[in-house]
């Protein structure tokens, strides 16, 4: 899954946000009874890689992902300086987020191996590290079943 904010604003270069990102999704991974094999939060943009357990939805996930971390930021970023808010301003109403997400049904070892390997390597390809385990905001899960 992948997702981005607002008119792709590097928002997750400030620690914080990105620390309160973490959070808000490690709650929601625990609440959704998902398993994460990988995640990295880039500046701009997110990607997940994630089994949803059989009865749970991804629009349900990444909705309520993107909702309450939506609330969190503008409070924490409110408390930063007033300014911060007005680059989310869209017609008159605070955005956070991109509208939607993309999202990709892995169904081989193959393909898993392939988007495993672009969020490891995201942050170096983008210039931000040399090495992708020097990045802060990469995670890579336990492996234990796939279940493809």
């Amino acid at each position: 899954m992948t997702f981005s904010v607002y008119k792709h604003i590097n928002v997750f270069r400030n620690g914080l946000v990105a620390e309160e990102f973490i959070e808000n999704l490690n709650f929601y991974i625990r609440k959704h009874k998902c398993k994460m094999y990988a995640y990295v939060i880039m500046p701009n943009h997110v990607h997940l890689l994630v089994k949803l357990n059989d009865n749970e939805n991804i629009s349900d996930l990444i909705r309520d992902i993107k909702k309450y971390f939506s609330y969190r930021v503008k409070n924490l970023l409110s408390k930063m300086t007033e300014s911060d808010l007005k680059i989310f301003n869209n017609k008159g109403k605070y955005q956070f987020w991109e509208r939607g997400f993309d999202e990709l049904t892995i169904r081989s070892e193959r393909v898993f191996d392939i988007k495993f390997q672009y969020i490891i390597n995201n942050p170096v390809k983008a210039g931000l590290v040399n090495n992708a385990g020097d990045y802060p905001f990469l995670n890579i899960g336990e492996f234990d079943e796939m279940g493809i």
